[in-house]
Formats: structure tokens, sequence, C-alpha cells
């Protein structure tokens, strides 16, 4: 356990973000990343730019 304390205070000093506990049990409870993270920073999905449309010459394999 002071392994682990040690390496969070290194991280905090330097400056590495840090996640709420809540944020790390719902990704091990496998919950989508990008779902989560969107929540945790308060980024709803709308405000995402939407992928280009299909143009009628797109061929998928």
């Amino acid at each position: 356990m002071a392994d682990d304390v040690r390496a969070f205070d290194a991280a905090v000093v330097a400056g590495e973000e840090t996640f709420p506990h809540a944020v790390v049990m719902r990704l091990h409870a496998g919950e989508h990343p990008l779902r989560v993270f969107r929540e945790h920073r308060g980024s709803p999905r709308r405000r995402w730019p939407r992928p280009p449309a299909p143009t009628g010459n797109t061929c998928i394999r």
C-alpha cells in the first residue's frame, strides 16, 4: 500500500490527471470509456462534430 501512495503522490506532483473513484469503478465495470469520460467532463455528445455523410461513390468492401 505504501508503494501505491508513493506512486499516487509522484503522479500528482508530475501534474498527471487523476480521476474520481466513481469514474474508475464505471470503467472497471465495463462501461464504454467514451461515455464515462464524456459524462465526467460534462461534454454532451451533441457538441461533437458529425462525420461526413457517405457519397454515392463510397465503396464498402
